[in-house]
C-alpha cells in the first residue's frame, strides 16, 4: 500500500533531515552536502529543495532541484529516507509535473552506472540517456547523464 505525501518547500528548519537522509543507509550512490551549503543553496533562488511529508507533517524525503539555465533544471538529489514505503516513483512524477510548469523543458540528471534501481525508475519515467563518463569523484565508476524532455 502506497503512503499518502504531500509536498512542500524545504526550509532552514529541515537542514538536519536533509543531512540525517544523506547520512542513511542508503546513500553509497548519493553525494550529501554540510549544514552550510544547505543553508546557502535554500537561500539561492535557483535551488528548490521539496520534502515530501506524510499526513501527519513527517517528513519522507526530499529532492533538490537546481536550474541550470533558462530551460534547463537538473534533479541533483532524491533520497527517501525509507525506501520501500511506496513513495519513491510517485514523488518524482509530482516533482517532474511541478518543474515543467515553470520555464523548465528540460530535466536532466547523472546517476552512477551500478545504480541499477535508480536507472529503471529514471527510464520508466521517459528520461534517455545522452552520454556517458567517468566520475569526477571516483574515475573508477561512471556516470550515467539522463534527460527527460517536457512534451506537449
Amino acid at each position: 500500500m502506497k503512503t499518502p505525501f504531500k509536498i512542500r518547500r524545504a526550509t532552514k528548519k529541515d537542514i538536519p533531515f536533509l543531512l540525517a537522509c544523506e547520512d542513511g543507509p542508503n546513500t553509497s550512490y548519493v553525494h550529501g552536502d554540510t549544514a552550510e551549503i544547505h543553508a546557502h543553496n535554500l537561500q539561492n533562488s535557483d535551488c528548490i529543495y521539496l520534502i515530501a511529508e506524510d499526513i501527519q507533517s513527517h517528513p519522507l524525503g526530499f529532492v533538490l532541484l537546481v536550474h541550470t539555465d533558462a530551460i534547463r533544471t537538473e534533479l541533483r538529489r532524491m533520497i527517501i529516507a525509507t525506501p520501500n514505503q511506496g513513495i519513491g516513483k510517485a514523488f518524482l512524477l509530482q516533482v517532474i509535473e511541478k518543474t515543467f510548469k515553470t520555464q523548465t523543458e528540460i530535466i536532466w540528471l547523472d546517476v552512477y552506472e551500478e545504480n541499477t534501481r535508480a536507472l529503471h525508475v529514471y527510464t520508466a519515467l521517459g528520461f534517455e540517456e545522452t552520454y556517458r563518463e567517468p566520475s569526477p569523484k571516483d574515475p573508477r565508476k561512471t556516470l550515467v547523464y539522463m534527460a527527460l524532455e517536457q512534451t506537449d
